[in-house]
């Protein structure tokens, strides 16, 4: 118990045992794992820090939903419910309603991921056109916060943001493994 036996040895596993090994020397540095390239902290990496990461949660939710106040929506919280998003908002005068999913990061880059059940509801054809993916970046910086508001064109057939820049959407499959 507690002692691991990895069994990377050969030619072909070579470059990655040598960026484990660079990463485990630089005590979890992430910023040794890329090709010289530094990673910035808040890219799309998991805060490991959970005080942290709540605060960047909650100030993403709380510029979410004051950007769609001044849009004259009212905005409910569904966070705890599991319903593939995080707040409810109708707007005012038309009644249209919107589902948003918001996710923060400390860093000013936009690269995120999202849960199964979020990426399940973003894709059906029922919510595409009232889905919308709200990113915000620099959520610890209050003067450098940023929101980006993605939403399904249908003449592009992307999701794309106010300035039609497009999201690079890459599927992925994963698993989760533990013992009974």
């Amino acid at each position: 118990m507690g002692r691991y036996i990895w069994y990377a040895e050969g030619t072909s596993n070579r470059a990655f045992r040598e960026k484990v090994l660079r990463y485990v020397a630089a005590g979890g540095q992430v910023s040794v794992l890329g090709k010289g390239k530094k990673t910035k902290h808040g890219g799309g990496g998991h805060e490991p820090d959970p005080q942290r990461k709540t605060k960047v949660e909650q100030s993403a939710i709380d510029l979410t939903t004051r950007h769609f106040e001044k849009l004259d929506y009212v905005i409910e919280t569904v966070e705890g419910d599991n319903v593939g998003w995080d707040l409810n908002a109708v707007h005012l005068q038309t009644g249209t309603a919107l589902r948003l999913e918001v996710k923060g990061l400390s860093g000013g880059g936009v690269n995120v991921e999202l849960t199964p059940n979020e990426y399940k509801m973003m894709m059906m054809m029922k919510h595409k056109q009232t889905y919308r993916v709200c990113v915000g970046t620099n959520c610890l910086e209050k003067s450098r916060r940023r929101l980006a508001v993605f939403a399904f064109n249908d003449a592009t057939r992307s999701w794309v943001d106010g300035a039609d820049r497009p999201l690079q959407i890459t599927e992925v499959k994963s698993a989760r493994l533990r013992l009974r």
